[in-house]
């Protein structure tokens, strides 16, 4: 083999630790390793004396409250939880348990034994047996610290999960709220599963509980609330959503800091070890629309995820169709259309040739397309004529997967406080084209493209309604008013970035861009001459100096996973470039 040959291949080996496909960034999922991504964690975490000399830094450090509810857990089990709290650099903690009466005579012993070595530990034993909401309150009641955290029995925490914790509330002490990203264990130990987490997004809350552990909340919020509710068997969720609306400012730590241990007789093994969980939570969101006073019937999706059907007025949707890729004839084209609009509340106005509305019988109004100008002149010109209260932009021939598709729009695009709403595309192959867009520190990808049309996606996101600050303007929705409110499209853009700056905007104007997975689509064109964004256009370098502040910021996508992704899209640029050296 020639030397450059040579040189090249090793380049190529050093460079695709983390790359699977050739182009990770247009055609395929980016890879990552989650255990990798942990590892690499903890080896960055700073040594005890220089935590230690931080917290002596601190000018109040906050005092933490671990809330635990004990009964019957396994004693060994129960012994690695308590020395996983005792073995915290952050000294200013305390530990409050109540026993709920537990039947096993070693537990009892267990915490005197526990109480002796540590004065921090405070216990309460119950005459009775309350449940984990009665016993949960009771502990609560033992508590002295500005904020609680909360801990089951049979759970970890590692030693430097306190101290992560005190900084952040320290450094930021409007936080009301405060959680991490967690791990399962199996009852060995083994990390056997792994949540990166999004910072808080309330759509996704709402329909299930991706937060977990470990919660922190400030004291005098869950005292407010009145702690949780007795009954319940999703009595956490329930206390998050309640905190949760109370709570000014709700924060993320990108780390994993708890281990959720996988206990035969948890949920995390399987629904049916708690089957009232399922009513219950259904309840808890139902609760919140309530009280908020947002009509709609909350439905399950699957075990313990949820959604509102919302009630909405049939108002007239503008169809506004651009084919920029078309493998059919307009006429073609606007019957598919037709044959998947089963809403009579409608208009279609087709930005083209409008030579061809001659020959078209169909209820159509022609827009000439004007080749002088730019496609998003020629767009905000179309809009123009519209007289609908929703726009719908289709950019590309598609076939509807899912029955609901307009009505799945049309029910989030009502809401005064939404924005753009987008769904699932899928790519004339059947995998994911976009599922939501991530602003990295590099530019915009679709963090989901490329993937399998049942991906989960993180903490189960593409399952539930979720907000991004991008969302892919191609089949997507938005009210005529919002659309006004921020002046249409930028018309300095060609061909691409323009819904993205879209989005921008409306953020920007405090609207919220929301995802969908009721609405599905298949494009069935293999050219993706639109939603192909490069990161070497001219609109992007457009949309990069405008939102250049903003890279990087967008914590819907773990920002430890982020750096991972964007290291394996950089070394696939290197191989490029390589290769082109070595010519």
């Amino acid at each position: 083999m020639p030397i450059k040959d040579k040189a090249f291949q090793f380049a190529k080996k050093q460079l695709t630790k983390y790359v699977g496909r050739p182009d990770p960034l247009h055609d395929h999922p980016v890879p990552v390793n989650p255990k990798q991504v942990f590892e690499k964690q903890r080896q960055q975490v700073p040594d005890k004396e220089q935590m230690l000399k931080m917290i002596r830094a601190f000018k109040n450090p906050p005092l933490l409250s671990i809330v635990m509810p004990v009964y019957n857990p396994p004693i060994p089990v129960f012994r690695q939880t308590l020395d996983s709290v005792l073995s915290q650099v952050y000294p200013h903690w305390e530990l409050s348990i109540a026993n709920d009466k537990s039947t096993d005579p070693e537990i009892e012993t267990t915490l005197a034994e526990y109480q002796g070595k540590d004065k921090r530990i405070r216990v309460v034993h119950l005459p009775k047996n309350l449940g984990i909401a009665g016993a949960s309150n009771q502990a609560l009641a033992l508590a002295k610290g500005e904020y609680v955290c909360l801990v089951d029995s049979d759970d970890l925490i590692l030693p430097d999960t306190l101290f992560e914790f005190a900084t952040r509330l320290h450094d930021n002490p409007e936080i009301d709220y405060l959680y991490s990203d967690s791990a399962l264990i199996e009852m060995n130990n083994e990390v056997c599963g792994y949540f990166y987490k999004p910072d808080f997004n309330l759509e996704m809350i709402l329909c299930h509980n991706w937060i977990g552990q470990l919660s922190t909340f400030r004291r005098s919020i869950v005292n407010e609330i009145g702690g949780w509710r007795p009954g319940l068997e999703g009595q956490d969720y329930d206390l998050f959503i309640r905190c949760l609306e109370k709570s000014r400012m709700v924060a993320h730590i990108h780390k994993i800091l708890y281990l959720w241990r996988k206990s035969p007789a948890s949920i995390s093994v399987s629904p049916e070890n708690k089957p009232r969980v399922q009513e219950d939570q259904r309840s808890t969101v139902q609760g919140y629309y309530d009280r908020h006073g947002i009509e709609g019937t909350v439905v399950d999706i699957q075990p313990f995820m949820f959604r509102l059907r919302r009630p909405f007025e049939k108002k007239r949707v503008s169809f506004i169709v651009c084919p920029v890729v078309s493998s059919s004839s307009p006429q073609d084209f606007l019957e598919l259309l037709q044959k998947q609009i089963n809403y009579p509340n409608h208009e279609i106005l087709f930005l083209g040739d409008s030579a061809l509305s001659t020959t078209s019988d169909l209820a159509c109004k022609w827009v000439s397309y004007q080749k002088d100008t730019s496609l998003t002149q020629n767009l905000n010109q179309t809009i123009a004529q519209a007289d609908g209260d929703f726009y719908c932009f289709l950019f590309q021939e598609f076939e509807a997967l899912s029955a609901e598709w307009l009505e799945s729009l049309l029910e989030q695009a009502q809401r005064p406080e939404i924005g753009m709403v987008g769904g699932k595309i899928l790519n004339n192959l059947g995998r994911i084209e976009t599922a939501g867009v991530v602003l990295s520190n590099q530019g915009p990808f679709s963090i989901y493209k490329g993937a399998a049309p049942d991906e989960r996606g993180d903490t189960n996101s593409l399952l539930a309604p979720r907000s991004y600050q991008l969302l892919s303007g191609n089949l997507a929705m938005i009210s005529k008013q919002a659309f006004n409110a921020v002046g249409g499209f930028d018309m300095k853009f060609d061909h691409s970035y323009f819904d993205y700056d879209l989005a921008m905007r409306l953020d920007q104007q405090g609207l919220t861009n929301l995802y969908t997975p009721f609405a599905v689509f298949r494009l069935t064109h293999s050219d993706n001459f639109y939603l192909d964004k490069t990161w070497n256009t001219p609109d992007f370098q457009h949309f990069q100096q405008k939102w250049q502040a903003a890279f990087g910021k967008d914590g819907n996508l773990n920002f430890a996973i982020q750096e991972e992704m964007l290291e394996s899209i950089e070394a696939t640029k290197q191989i490029a470039y390589l290769k082109e050296y070595l010519k």
